[in-house]
């Protein structure tokens, strides 16, 4: 990777920390469709794993004591049955049809937080399911907190519950995206090195953003996360149809 390349991912990726110390969630959907234009989909998925670490582990230590335990259980083992089937998706599928499913999951998201659709009632079959989902998204396309957040707004947990029961299959999806990609081999030196360098000013912003979440309005944070969400997934698009038209 060149030096500009460096720059801008570390630019990203402290970004994408605020924004989840803001919300509890948002990092991969923030910092994945943008990290995929500057460097391969593949890279960019397995780097923000590695750097997506200090944001799980830093919410669910502040969180941790609010989990609702059956639902964490229920996703957490749904989410680890639908790996391995993500990470065979980013094995075979190519670089442009990963750039194209990223750009369109994020923006996917954006618009449904944009009308405002959720599920109405959310159980034990509905966990199952989405924590499935989230399990295959995580290895393949590197965000899988749709399914997640879906799933937990539908069980109209409270603001502490809700973020202690997501920071909680954050950090265990995170830990084993983690062994299986290095089980595969596909973390590499340049990675690693990068997220440490990354790590230590993004857990600062990450802190920022906490101490914001108290003061800031939901409401208009959330508009602020979908602007974001809506550019970095036409971004990711549009540098797919430039990549797929210029072969």
């Amino acid at each position: 990777m060149s030096a500009s390349q460096i720059a801008l991912l570390a630019v990203i990726l402290t970004v994408s920390g605020f924004v989840s110390g803001v919300s509890g969630f948002g990092y991969a959907l923030a910092a994945t469709p943008l990290c995929s234009i500057v460097i391969s989909p593949s890279k960019a998925v397995i780097l923000i794993t590695l750097c997506g670490l200090t944001p799980a582990v830093q919410n669910f230590l502040t969180f941790r004591r609010e989990i609702d335990r059956p639902v964490a259980t229920r996703m957490t083992i749904s989410s680890l049955v639908g790996m391995p089937l993500g990470l065979l998706v980013l094995e075979t599928v190519g670089d442009v049809p990963l750039r194209l499913t990223i750009g369109v999951v994020t923006g996917a998201v954006a618009l449904l937080m944009l009308s405002g659709v959720q599920l109405r009632r959310a159980n034990a079959t509905s966990d199952v399911l989405l924590g499935f989902a989230s399990g295959v998204l995580n290895t393949s396309v590197g965000t899988n907190g749709p399914p997640i957040v879906i799933n937990l707004r539908a069980h109209q947990l409270s603001i502490g519950r809700f973020r202690g029961t997501i920071s909680t299959l954050f950090v265990t999806a995170q830990i084993v995206a983690t062994v299986l990609f290095a089980a595969r081999g596909r973390i590499h030196l340049e990675l690693v090195v990068l997220a440490l360098a990354v790590v230590p000013v993004q857990t600062l912003f990450i802190l920022g953003g906490q101490r914001v979440s108290k003061r800031l309005a939901q409401r208009r944070f959330d508009r602020l996360v979908v602007g974001l969400l809506l550019v970095s997934g036409a971004a990711a698009i549009a540098n797919a149809v430039v990549k797929l038209a210029t072969g």
